[in-house]
């Protein structure tokens, strides 16, 4: 139990879904192994139960935790009836009553609360809200801080924290908010304005936002024409061999260039189509090359002719990028590859040594060792180590002996 839980979390690390999961399957496991026995049938879970008699699983859990194990009172229809008596008055629910009681001053919600919280005298619940505090402004009354707030078209939370520290006159109770980061108005073409924000949204139009206008200022353009210049893209017409193309894009897709390329070359400053349209400059692989008296066109000409079969172009590529030239060390074999060596042993068919030794249940490191050793024989590859250590040294023993005697031979 507690492992697959641990599994569970080590799976996921979105925090959301691992609760999710958790919790999902700790209530179902829950409403599991609760077995019941009701008018003749018998159900392995609660759930079962819920689902046959179109009860609530969550309410016959909660039945269940309460300690109540009757089937008939677990499934027993909820009461529904919702009437309440107070103060000798029969009310349809306590949503009812609250309404009832809720005044100007004190709301059904805030009644509610008062309820919950206790509270059960028609004083105590009905008693008017502190929040709402009468105020006289230049000789209009305000029945609260927010009418104040709305009226004036300021936070109400920023009034209703200057009116709880004690700022009561007018002048202070309605100033603007303070800048917390330019802190100081600025004027800007003869026009002052509270804020930064306030000037790019009064320069702000439908085809350029502030926010592009604060990230232009941000770089440095003061001019008012490139600080609120349309966000869309400017397409730029182009003529050319007897065809109109309203685009760059689509003067690039015509001849199957880059239209990056083509963007970068009109803003650079190039309008003749033919130069916007010319292939790209070549690179520096399509230089002719030469190679021991041969030239090839490019290097990758020069690759593909030095090419073998254990050592393909691009592998000589490789080498050729590191600095290496010699022509020995450019088209040396590739190195040892699994993947390469097949082998047949008892009438089955190995695509590589890995196959080969995952099959026997063998070290691959000890079987590809064997196997660049030049032992290539699959029982010899298959010995325990030791015996692997032994046929080496006799091996070798062997080698000595042969070379001792073609040098007797000899002499």
């Amino acid at each position: 139990m507690q492992q697959k839980n641990a599994s569970l979390f080590q799976k996921n690390t979105n925090t959301k879904k691992i609760r999710k999961k958790y919790l999902t399957r700790v209530f179902q496991m829950k409403l599991k192994n609760k077995r019941i026995n009701y008018n003749g049938k018998h159900y392995n879970s609660l759930s079962q139960l819920a689902r046959d008699y179109n009860i609530s699983i969550p309410t016959i859990q909660t039945r269940w935790q309460k300690g109540i194990r009757n089937p008939e009172e677990l499934i027993a229809i909820p009461n529904l009836n919702k009437k309440i008596i107070w103060e000798g008055k029969e009310y349809q629910s306590k949503k009812d009553l609250f309404r009832h009681l809720a005044t100007p001053d004190c709301s059904a919600s805030l009644v509610e609360q008062r309820w919950y919280e206790g509270l059960r005298t028609r004083k105590e619940l009905t008693r008017p809200n502190q929040m709402h505090h009468k105020v006289i402004v230049n000789g209009h009354e305000y029945n609260s801080l927010a009418e104040l707030a709305k009226a004036y078209n300021l936070p109400k939370a920023l009034i209703k924290k200057r009116w709880y520290r004690g700022i009561r006159e007018p002048h202070k109770l309605l100033c603007p908010n303070p800048i917390s980061k330019q802190g100081k108005p600025i004027t800007w073409e003869g026009k002052t304005f509270i804020s930064y924000k306030a000037l790019f949204q009064y320069l702000s139009t439908p085809t350029c936002s502030w926010e592009l206008i604060k990230n232009r200022w941000k770089n440095g353009i003061r001019d008012k024409e490139r600080l609120t210049a349309s966000s869309q893209k400017i397409l730029h017409p182009v003529s050319f061999q007897g065809k109109h193309f309203t685009s760059l894009g689509a003067l690039a897709r015509e001849f199957n260039i880059s239209s990056d390329l083509v963007r970068s070359r009109w803003q650079r400053g190039i309008r003749n189509p033919k130069e916007l349209i010319e292939p790209t400059i070549a690179s520096s692989t399509a230089k002719p090359i030469d190679w021991h008296g041969k030239k090839f066109p490019s290097q990758i000409d020069l690759f593909k002719y030095l090419a073998t079969p254990e050592c393909n172009w691009k592998l000589i590529r490789t080498r050729w990028y590191k600095g290496i030239r010699d022509e020995k060390k450019l088209v040396a074999p590739a190195k040892f590859k699994s993947q390469s060596i097949k082998i047949s042993y008892q009438g089955q068919n190995y695509k590589s040594l890995k196959d080969f030794a995952r099959n026997f249940d063998i070290s691959y490191s000890a079987v590809k060792g064997r196997w660049q050793k030049g032992i290539h024989d699959p029982e010899q590859l298959l010995n325990p180590v030791q015996e692997s250590k032994d046929f080496l040294i006799q091996q070798k023993h062997e080698i000595i002996e042969y070379i001792n005697e073609i040098l007797q031979k000899k002499a």
